[in-house]
């Protein structure tokens, strides 16, 4: 029971993780965005067009770079859980059909 705890802990700290910081990038994003249009004038005036856009340039390429490594760790996540449940799965369906082929000595006709 407790590796199960355990492997759900576990689970749900990596994914919490690595959104963290996805949404941080997120979040610093849409910051920007609105933060210039709310200051539009004063970004015209002073000319600063070109530092604002390569600021949210920025902001989005942390963002891209955040969504892929949540992406990947979470599919990473998931390849191990399906090994896993795969490997455990496949065992299960040895020892049964060992069971039924070697100590219960049955054969397909006992079925049918």
């Amino acid at each position: 029971m407790n590796k199960w705890v355990l492997k759900v802990y576990a689970n749900i700290a990596i994914a919490l993780f690595f959104l963290s910081f996805t949404s941080r990038a997120e979040n610093d994003a849409g910051n920007k965005a609105i933060d210039s249009l709310i200051n539009y004038e004063t970004v015209k005036y002073f000319n600063n067009e070109d530092f604002e856009a390569e600021q949210y340039n920025k902001s989005l390429i942390k963002y891209e770079e955040a969504s892929l490594k949540t992406s990947q760790s979470l599919a990473l996540l998931n390849f191990g859980q399906n090994a896993i449940f795969s490997t455990a799965l496949s065992a299960v369906m040895l020892l049964a059909a060992r069971y039924f082929a070697f100590i219960a000595k049955c054969r397909l006709k006992t079925f049918f």
